[in-house]
């Protein structure tokens, strides 16, 4: 019966099977891009209610990406030159379809206002009351020349450091440009009793024809931003 033995000279065909294509869909497991390192900002959760936890195998789509399958591509009210490593994560999770920023984008009723400047009210009915009456606002900034007003607004989150506030503050002084500062809830953290702010700051400005407007607590962001009297938006990144 030696004949069902392999013979020392013949070779049997090597027959391997492909190798199975990668998981595709559920089954991939998700896809985390690197954790991205930045010794001065610490790492802070965002607000909103806690992303459910996807079940065993990495099922169910980032938040965000709800309800787009049978989309051909997904557009996301922001910056893509800042937001473009995680807008790719957001494509590889969708199954490769292109994803873009398109923003930032101004509400709707900006177009549809023809005086240009919009009611952060009107435009955000659920954002609490800003810290300045918005007429005072809009009144302040009508009564400066066109693109001349400097922006001030600093993250409730991120900040720079006072010996920098002071510099800012102490910069704003000498220069002869109107301005409106926002400082974010200054009752918090380093603002409290607002320390770093030269206390005549606020009063000097304010003889000089009303030159500056420094607002504490909330601004409302999108009638100085939109109003043409505004030249420029200073902030963090």
């Amino acid at each position: 019966h030696h004949h069902h033995h392999h013979h020392p000279g013949v070779m049997m065909p090597s027959f391997r099977p492909p190798p199975p294509p990668p998981p595709q869909g559920p089954e991939a497991g998700p896809l985390r891009p690197p954790p991205v390192r930045h010794p001065a900002h610490p790492p802070s959760p965002l607000p909103g209610p806690p992303e459910p936890a996807r079940g065993p195998g990495g099922g169910g789509p980032p938040r965000g990406l709800e309800g787009t399958t049978g989309s051909a591509a997904i557009l996301f009210n922001t910056c893509d030159e800042l937001e473009r490593p995680f807008l790719d994560y957001l494509a590889r999770e969708a199954g490769g379809k292109p994803v873009w920023g398109v923003g930032p984008l101004l509400p709707a009723g900006f177009w549809s206002n023809p005086a240009g400047s919009i009611s952060d009210q009107a435009a955000r009915p659920d954002q609490e009351e800003t810290a300045v009456a918005e007429g005072k606002v809009r009144a302040w900034l009508d009564s400066k020349p066109p693109a001349s007003v400097v922006y001030i607004s600093f993250g409730t989150l991120v900040g720079p450091a006072h010996q920098e506030l002071a510099e800012l503050a102490a910069a704003l002084e000498e220069s002869d440009r109107p301005f409106i500062w926002a400082l974010q809830d200054p009752a918090a953290g380093p603002f409290a009793g607002g320390g770093f702010f030269p206390e005549g700051l606020s009063r000097r400005v304010a003889e000089d024809g009303g030159r500056g407007l420094v607002i504490r607590g909330w601004a409302p962001q999108l009638l100085v931003l939109s109003h043409p009297s505004t030249a420029a938006f200073l902030t963090h990144c």
